[in-house]
């Protein structure tokens, strides 16, 4: 995987930062939501990880448990 440069726009809405970190399964961008304004964390999933339906299905639960946290 090439980690998207500072800049790039992702799914003409979010616009990268920069990269917070990179693993075995991907890496972490923070990026700017584009019309929201506000700033998140973006983890993309390694390219070779993507046709293994248990890597795809692990990273999706770990997204919907992500997505459940609040950081005040």
């Amino acid at each position: 995987m090439q980690i998207p440069a500072t800049g790039t726009i992702i799914d003409d809405r979010y616009e990268v930062l920069e990269c917070l970190g990179e693993g075995g399964t991907g890496a972490v961008l923070k990026a700017r939501e584009l019309g929201l304004e506000r700033t998140l964390a973006i983890k993309l999933l390694h390219a070779g990880l993507i046709g293994n339906d248990e890597d795809r299905l692990r990273f999706q639960r770990e997204g919907k448990i992500l997505s459940t946290l609040s950081h005040c």
